[in-house]
């Protein structure tokens, strides 16, 4: 009763503040269309929802894949809806907002509501000031609408955002600038053969961003070409859902759910290998975490020890790395690099993966192969390595054996 009270009070003090014509309500996500623009579901009603007094990036502008991907983040199942008008378009127009913040130093900034250490976490707010939105002039005229223009002016002096541009194109001219391009282009066939080219390149190498960026040179010239559509779609899902496992990893840290850290750090790997932050981050979860690692002859719990072996040269011996926590609890399979120590024939496997195999060429050699993680962390100066080892191995000819 308590809380609810609170949160009554929350909302008339908010009022009192700035007019609103319609009620407050809590609204399931179904679809998030931009950086500005949302589909709810409430009393099984779907409802458009417009960011008040805000104008963001349209998707095939710069910065517009970043203003869809953070209000994403930001709305996943659930959002609650302060509302202020209908639009001429019939859409509601409100401030949205989460009760529980992404992570206050990374997403969102709290509405500065007198007397409230914590108040509501507004997506319009949070938009402007990291530079992926216009404060709209056309339809925010509410005293709200002040705060939004200050934000505005501080992003642009941090240049934050699309303000790293010198001269960044509202959507609004945007608009209107893409359509004339369209209509006055005489050769645009030579010219989308090599943006698409240029864009898949980009893609190939995982920089989303940039392949989504020349995608839309191409639909800006070719509004109908479908595998610019498609690959652009494509870009855009990669990049939402590359960050969303990013920030849910880091968020995992912050709790010191070192294994949720490294479950969602490791989705993110899984669309971009080359995801440097990500993969620095794995590696302090795993030394929080206390990994043991096992090298056996299975990728299962259950697996056996690769203890000492002979082998015969051109026998084939395939080794998986599993990890256990320091309790012994089952971590599961590990990419680790490889290597061999003493004679056997060199295993320099640098790339990480959960599992490599070994054929002896050479008779007469013997020493162990070994999967490990190398960990160097900046801020700590230190360098350790985390290692599984097998037992000893000794190569013979089959004439020695017997």
């Amino acid at each position: 009763m308590k809380k609810l009270l609170i949160i009554i009070f929350l909302f008339a003090l908010v009022d009192g503040l700035y007019s609103f014509n319609t009620n407050s309500f809590t609204a399931k996500v179904v679809k998030i269309i931009d950086g500005d623009t949302i589909i709810v579901m409430t009393n099984n009603k779907e409802i458009r929802v417009k960011l008040y007094g805000i104008d963001c990036p349209e998707l095939n502008q710069p910065y517009g894949i970043e203003a869809k991907s953070y209000i994403s983040n930001m709305y996943r199942s659930k959002v609650e809806i302060l509302g202020i008008d209908i639009d001429k378009h019939n859409r509601l127009t409100a401030l949205t907002y989460h009760k529980y913040s992404f992570g206050r130093n990374t997403m969102i900034l709290p509405w500065r509501i007198p007397g409230f250490k914590n108040p509501p976490f507004f997506g319009n707010e949070g938009l402007i000031k990291e530079g992926l939105a216009w404060a709209y002039p056309e339809n925010c005229t509410n005293a709200i609408c002040k705060d939004l223009k200050k934000f505005q002016v501080e992003a642009k002096k941090k240049k934050k955002g699309l303000w790293k541009d010198k001269n960044p194109t509202p959507p609004w001219l945007w608009k209107e600038k893409q359509e004339l391009l369209f209509t006055k282009s005489k050769e645009p066939n030579k010219r989308i053969k090599e943006y698409f080219e240029e864009a898949l390149r980009y893609y190939k190498q995982y920089e989303f961003i940039h392949a989504a960026k020349i995608w839309q040179k191409v639909l800006q010239l070719d509004h109908n070409h479908q595998k610019a559509k498609t690959m652009y779609t494509n870009a855009q899902k990669k990049y939402t859902a590359m960050m969303t496992y990013y920030y849910y990893g880091l968020a995992a840290m912050q709790t010191n759910n070192w294994q949720g850290g490294i479950d969602k750090l490791s989705a993110c790997l899984m669309i971009n290998p080359r995801h440097k932050d990500a993969r620095h981050y794995i590696e302090i979860c795993y030394k929080k975490l206390g990994v043991n690692i096992k090298i056996v002859d299975q990728p299962k719990k259950e697996a056996n020890e690769i203890g000492n072996r002979i082998l015969l040269t051109d026998e084939e011996l395939v080794l998986y790395a599993i990890g256990f926590d320091r309790s012994g609890k089952y971590i599961g399979p590990i990419a680790v690099l490889w290597r061999s120590t003493g004679t056997l024939d060199k295993v320099d496997v640098k790339e990480k993966v959960k599992n490599t195999s070994f054929v002896p060429e050479t008779l007469g050699t013997e020493g162990t192969i070994e999967g490990y993680l190398p960990f160097n962390f900046i801020k700590e100066k230190k360098e350790f390595e985390i290692v599984g080892t097998t037992g000893k191995i000794v190569v013979r000819s089959p004439e020695v054996n017997k």
